[in-house]
């Protein structure tokens, strides 16, 4: 999806909804767009209502699978599912998923695909409407703004009793409903979930 393009995205998304179907998925979100901040709500019932379309207009899902047969899509498929076996292949090699991700071959394997992407994109060589094709650079994003009330105060971390929440977190064990009682008075006292996972992982 492209930053600053949310109509582009959400045809672009409409378009991915629909090949999602045809391919038999169970479950997808449509996105708008790379938020910034929170969608407002014309654009959140808008993809939404394109949810709806494709659903109860568009008749895709009245047939259990629409596109049987077609040579492409087989053809793709086997090509899918060659590149699948193929990568956990290397997994297994590596001795498992756990060892994998502790060696670093799988963060290894997205970085390299996604540079792999942007590179294309770079070269021209894989296209994508306003981001290297059709640009509107003078376009800009309408940013959601919330009012903050004059009643609004930050909420007092600082002393004893805050730091003993993630005292207490860190000491407790992890089975225990101490455990709990202690995340969630940290919260109430306005440790980030940041703050928060760092005690937990000193339990």
């Amino acid at each position: 999806l492209v930053n600053d393009e949310m109509e582009i995205n959400m045809v672009r998304s409409t378009m991915q909804l629909v090949a999602a179907v045809l391919g038999g998925v169970q479950s997808i979100e449509v996105r708008g767009g790379v938020h910034p901040s929170l969608r407002d709500q014309r654009v959140a019932r808008t993809l939404l209502m394109i949810h709806r379309i494709v659903g109860n207009e568009s008749g895709i899902a009245d047939t259990i699978d629409p596109v049987a047969g077609s040579y492409y899509i087989e053809s793709r498929t086997d090509e899918i599912e060659r590149s699948v076996n193929s990568l956990l292949g290397r997994i297994e090699e590596h001795g498992g998923i756990d060892k994998a991700i502790k060696s670093g071959m799988i963060q290894s394997e997205v970085k390299k695909s996604r540079e792999k992407l942007l590179h294309e994109m770079k070269e021209g060589r894989r296209l994508l409407v306003g981001y290297n094709i059709l640009r509107d650079g003078r376009r800009k994003i309408d940013i959601l703004r919330e009012p903050v009330s004059p009643s609004f105060r930050l909420m007092d971390r600082s002393g004893v009793a805050s730091e003993k929440c993630l005292s207490d977190i860190a000491s407790s064990e992890p089975s225990s409903g101490a455990a709990m009682d202690a995340l969630i008075k940290a919260f109430r006292h306005g440790h980030s979930i940041g703050e928060v996972t760092s005690a937990i992982c000193l339990m």
